[in-house]
């Protein structure tokens, strides 16, 4: 009995389990967020130092890379339903836990194994969703995925207002108990991967087994530039948010005197702004091609130059807030796009390059805590204009996957080796 395309399972059922990836995907990003919104109550109320909760970052984001770069071997050893699956139960369990260590140290460590989970959710997910969908929506549906990251922008904003200071571990709580029952719903929706043939597999259009993948091929032939310039393209991504998302809760309170309120609802609308724009770059990358989106980049360098030179007024930070949000939004095709440069048995290596520009980097909190004054952080988040410029400028480099697309020249990913041909 030949195995189904997934072209062939009902699409109520790829929707449902599609709709399941996205609940742990928006767990995924809240979670990712939780530590740069409470970076100014850490400070006050558990006395830790600036410099303390860049090293939270610093940990959390290597724990990423490698995170996700184990995942892509579990997901080519143990499927994507499993890996899915147990990776949000673990998000869910390791956010609880976290609220339980006090102290700089113990939460590096916990920063650290949350970090771990949290790459490994982003490749599993990907991997999956590429798998059940074809070419022409996946930049929409990755949009969607990525618009999670805007809405946890938003929940984190408005529940961190009503809240107040003084019950910001309400905001780990809503972090935590989800993912458990999402886990239990993925367990039961996602197809499992031996009951069909995925999207794109090479397998499927009556080409030989290829062998089984391996990191060294990522690193192989024309593989090699894709790989790095996926991978720095990503890291200047991170530091570019890093210098300047990653304080802005910290530059309103402290540059700005705002208070809990107004400093939610401020924050917030970046989130409104990504949510926005991430329906919009998704839309003009699935006509237009994935390069396209590159001048969202350029964009976004161009008001963080105005934001910390804007004078004092809370309409114009709100409305640059809200463009800061959607221009950076131009990024969210980059789950598909990543994983479309390279062959089928490659995607989940190719999935995990986004996380593996954490790499890069790594210590771009430190250096805002370092160049920060006693009454500014100002100093250190400027670095983001030239992070986002010079991505904008790195992603032109890489070819167009989108047939179709207004830069497509016809590329198309070189196939893996079939099993028994050393290529020699």
């Amino acid at each position: 009995m030949s195995v189904p395309h997934a072209s062939e399972i009902p699409l109520a059922r790829r929707v449902m389990a599609y709709l399941a990836i996205l609940g742990g995907y928006f767990f995924y990003c809240y979670n990712v967020l939780i530590l740069e919104y409470v970076r100014p109550y850490l400070v006050q109320g558990y006395h830790m130092t600036l410099r303390d909760t860049a090293l939270f970052y610093t940990s959390q984001s290597t724990a990423m890379t490698a995170g996700s770069i184990a995942a892509a071997w579990i997901v080519t050893r143990f499927g994507r339903k499993r890996t899915v699956a147990g990776i949000t139960l673990l998000n869910g369990l390791l956010t609880i836990a976290n609220l339980y260590f006090v102290g700089p140290a113990p939460w590096i460590v916990m920063r650290g194994l949350i970090g771990l989970v949290l790459g490994g959710y982003y490749v599993a997910a990907v991997s999956t969703m590429v798998s059940l969908f074809p070419p022409k929506y996946r930049a929409r549906l990755a949009a969607l995925n990525s618009a999670m990251f805007s809405a946890g922008e938003v929940l984190l904003g408005i529940v961190g207002a009503w809240v107040g200071e003084g019950s910001w571990s309400t905001l780990v709580w809503l972090g935590g108990i989800p993912p458990l029952f999402i886990a239990i719903a993925m367990w039961r929706l996602v197809p499992a991967d031996n009951s069909y043939v995925a999207f794109g597999d090479e397998t499927a259009a009556g080409l030989p087994a290829p062998r089984r993948a391996s990191w060294f091929d990522m690193f192989r032939g024309p593989n090699t530039r894709l790989t790095l310039t996926c991978t720095f393209l990503a890291g200047l991504n991170f530091s570019g948010y890093q210098f300047f998302s990653g304080f802005l809760t910290t530059y309103l309170k402290m540059d700005r005197h705002l208070d809990a309120a107004t400093m939610g609802f401020i924050y917030s609308l970046s989130g409104v702004g990504s949510l926005i724009g991430g329906f919009v770059w998704g839309y003009l990358a699935d006509r237009a091609g994935r390069r396209l989106n590159g001048v969202g980049f350029l964009a976004a360098a161009v008001v963080v130059a105005v934001y910390l030179s804007a004078p004092p007024n809370l309409a114009l930070l709100s409305i640059l807030t809200l463009a800061y949000g959607f221009c950076l939004s131009c990024t969210y095709c980059w789950a598909v796009y990543f994983t479309e440069l390279f062959p089928a048995p490659l995607r989940p290596m190719g999935a995990a390059l986004f996380h593996a520009g954490h790499i890069v980097s790594a210590f771009a909190p430190s250096a805002v805590a370092l160049t920060a004054t006693p009454s500014s952080v100002a100093p250190g988040m400027w670095l983001a204009v030239p992070a986002f410029a010079a991505g904008a400028l790195l992603w032109l480099t890489l070819p167009e996957t989108m047939r179709g697309g207004i830069l497509y020249r016809g590329y198309v990913p070189a196939p893996l080796r079939p099993a028994g041909d050393s290529g020699e």
